[in-house]
């Protein structure tokens, strides 16, 4: 039902990488399952040293304000990733683009 993915520039170290907290099929916002509205929520947030993603924003709007805010709010409150490393293996925060794809099930 939902497909993200990051998309991640880093010349030297480990990018960050989802642990869990991933938007599923039960996160669908009401008034956009009611109306069938289905898009993709590119967000931007910073993913902490610890693992946090803070600091969510619209990248590129699905075209449903619903759909877009649902992506960051899920994304900030309950996500957790493995930090980015730099090129010494230190964790640091990193700024990403996460995609969120949002379709209806069949």
């Amino acid at each position: 039902m939902l497909a993200t993915a990051m998309a991640l520039a880093l010349a030297a170290g480990e990018p960050p990488r989802l642990l869990d907290g991933a938007v599923g099929s039960s996160d669908y916002p009401a008034s956009a399952l009611r109306e069938g509205r289905e898009g993709l929520s590119i967000i931007r947030i910073t993913i902490t040293a610890d693992g946090r993603a803070t600091d969510c924003s619209i990248a590129q709007s699905s075209g449903s304000f619903d759909l877009d805010t649902a992506a960051c709010d899920i994304t900030t409150s309950r996500t957790r990733f493995t930090p980015a490393l730099d090129d010494e293996g230190e964790p640091v925060d990193m700024t990403v683009r996460l995609p969120i794809r949002w379709v209806l099930a069949d």
